[in-house]
């Protein structure tokens, strides 16, 4: 394998796993935020206690 084929695959696979480790931090997020939220008037928002759950 050439040096310059070597470093593309190399970049490509870089990129796909950052592809892949920010959809699955986006999955995790989008889940995991609205169990503690409230809806008001189609918005939903959610709750900051600011340490934690009390």
């Amino acid at each position: 394998m050439r040096l310059d084929e070597q470093a593309l695959a190399s970049g490509m696979q870089a990129m796909m796993r950052g592809i892949v480790i920010t959809a699955v931090t986006t999955q995790a997020i989008s889940v995991t935020m609205p169990r503690d939220g409230s809806v008001l008037q189609g918005t939903q928002f959610y709750r900051d206690s600011g340490g934690g759950r009390r």
